[in-house]
């Protein structure tokens, strides 16, 4: 006697951005737009303005030694950190298990 074997049924279970996960889908996607912002309003007088050529020059009134370098780790820190902020929202919307590893608070 040879039965056939039924495959499994399967379940519908959740699908999409719901409940509580529609607010970490908010935060994960306006976190890097925060970060342009902050950003664009911190560093861009910085940089329009020459101020930063002017702290860097030691002959300057207004020049602190290693300031100029300080702010410029800063910014590099700050790509950085927008960088790992997008790659989350790409995760995060393809449903990858990795997501879970990259976010902050995890």
């Amino acid at each position: 006697m040879t039965q056939a074997i039924d495959p499994v049924a399967k379940t519908d279970g959740p699908a999409g951005l719901g409940g509580w996960l529609v607010l970490v889908g908010l935060g994960v996607v306006i976190s890097p737009l925060r970060m342009v912002y902050e950003g664009i309003t911190v560093f861009g007088p910085l940089l329009r303005d020459n101020l930063l050529q002017s702290i860097a020059d030691p002959n300057a009134p207004g020049y602190t030694a290693y300031l100029a370098e300080l702010i410029y780790l800063e910014m590099f820190f700050n790509v950085i950190f927008l960088a790992w902020a997008i790659l989350n929202v790409v995760l995060f919307f393809s449903k990858s298990k990795n997501s879970r590893l990259l976010s902050a608070n995890s």
